[in-house]
């Protein structure tokens, strides 16, 4: 377009006064195309390229309260999450509350909200990573609607604090049908495959680390230094990688693996939302850990990790249809260090105290 609208104004000189005139009203024309385009092609910045979403967004329903949503259709079997919705907070909340909600499901769990003065919203749990959902069980057969049950707990005064607990009851109506591959597509990405094995950089903490302290978790480089300069070793992440499928999420299980053998297991999401990667946490807490796993040799170097695609993690992430499939191993960094000084004799942090991992 610009060698266009360049061959135009070169022909206008010495020419009659209507192909002048031609040029103008050309240049208005597409000047403002040319102005959104960034002028000859789409210009981005010199660090990361964010590609633009080629699918839509999921449906989400809203509960009678109005204050929680999940996907307007959810499949049989998988877990099923409800979402707080903040912005419906009621200002006469605006004071230190707590909100316990269950679900009519046979297989309900619970999930508790704190309500902080001026309406700040969290979500309590005991895991570093956390996308603020909440489990309500698994359904195991089609329905149109579920039922929510919470209480509400809130301390009034300042002198002589009281504790006022209230119960209430709404309607979510979630269709509760099919399968996962009805309600996600699946998206073949050898991008992310090469990312996982050559940026993910996962290290396993068996005696904990940071935030989870005394607990095994697995530390992996999601969003690491998505603004920053991508030759500086601080900033190999997947950050880029994940930018650039924007409606993809990345859901995958990490299986933590000794000798072939699985040792734990942890499963999360994270999706690109532009110059960075929510869920902001590549801390996991792991499950399912092996009876044996303190009695193996951490420095036997025969440790690696497989990541596997979870659709039904990926079922947690309500801005997105598609998620990444893939199931790639690549070996895993594990140590006992527990401190900056000790993970840096053990090799795992780079020099000058910076862990590269996060």
């Amino acid at each position: 377009m610009c060698g266009m609208l360049g061959g135009m104004n070169a022909r206008s000189h010495g020419t009659p006064i209507w192909r002048g005139f031609l040029v103008i009203l050309t240049t208005i024309v597409f000047a403002p195309m040319l102005v959104l385009l960034g002028g000859c092609g789409w210009r981005h910045g010199p660090d990361l390229v964010v590609a633009g979403a080629t699918s839509t967004p999921p449906k989400l329903v809203t509960d009678s309260s109005g204050h929680f949503r999940t996907r307007a259709q959810w499949p049989v079997g998988s877990p099923l999450y409800v979402g707080f919705v903040r912005a419906s907070v009621d200002p006469s909340w605006h004071s230190s509350r707590s909100l316990l909600v269950r679900s009519s499901l046979e297989s309900t769990s619970e999930r508790k909200w704190h309500v902080e003065r001026l309406g700040v919203v969290y979500a309590v749990v005991a895991a570093p990573w956390d996308d603020g959902l909440g489990l309500m069980g698994t359904p195991t057969a089609p329905m149109d609607s579920l039922r929510l049950h919470r209480t509400v707990t809130k301390r009034t005064g300042d002198r002589k604090p009281s504790v006022q607990t209230t119960h209430h009851t709404s309607t979510l109506r979630v269709r509760i049908e099919g399968t996962v591959d009805d309600v996600l597509k699946p998206a073949s990405l050898p991008d992310i495959d090469e990312a996982i094995g050559s940026r993910l950089s996962p290290s396993f903490h068996r005696r904990g680390w940071s935030s989870v302290p005394k607990q095994p978790c697995l530390v992996v480089a999601v969003m690491t230094g998505c603004d920053g300069d991508p030759n500086d070793p601080r900033n190999q992440g997947m950050c880029r990688d994940l930018a650039r499928h924007p409606d993809v999420t990345f859901a995958a299980k990490f299986d933590v693996l000794h000798r072939g053998e699985v040792m734990a297991t942890a499963r999360a999401w994270w999706r690109s939302t532009g110059s960075r990667v929510a869920p902001y946490n590549g801390e996991l807490l792991l499950e399912d850990v092996a009876a044996d796993l303190h009695d193996r040799d951490i420095n036997d170097g025969q440790w690696s990790l497989r990541v596997r695609s979870d659709p039904d993690t990926a079922l947690r992430d309500l801005g997105s249809t598609r998620y990444w499939k893939g199931d790639v191993t690549v070996p895993l960094r594990a140590t006992d260090a527990r401190t900056w000084e000790e993970l840096k004799a053990a090799g795992v942090v780079a020099g000058g105290g910076t862990d590269v991992r996060r």
